[in-house]
């Protein structure tokens, strides 16, 4: 996990910088999000990412990778 290392955070902003550095055809809309922001919303509510909404600027502060996340990542490790 490059981006996020323990008792780091990220801004789920740079987490799409990143996305679309190694994949440039990303688009949340083709997987049927209007915006990334959705994406992430799903992604915690999902227990996929853990992390909040911060309050001033609405942006999402990802704080680690959540137990489905880290289930994902072992069944696609196999």
């Amino acid at each position: 996990h490059g981006l996020l290392r323990s008792r780091d955070q990220v801004w789920s902003s740079q987490i799409k910088q990143t996305i679309v550095r190694k994949h440039p055809s990303f688009d949340e809309g083709y997987h049927g999000y209007s915006t990334f922001t959705q994406v992430v919303e799903d992604a915690v509510t999902l227990d996929i990412l853990t992390g909040n909404k911060d309050p001033k600027n609405g942006n999402y502060r990802i704080t680690g990778i959540g137990k489905a996340g880290r289930e994902l990542s072992k069944s696609s490790a196999s």
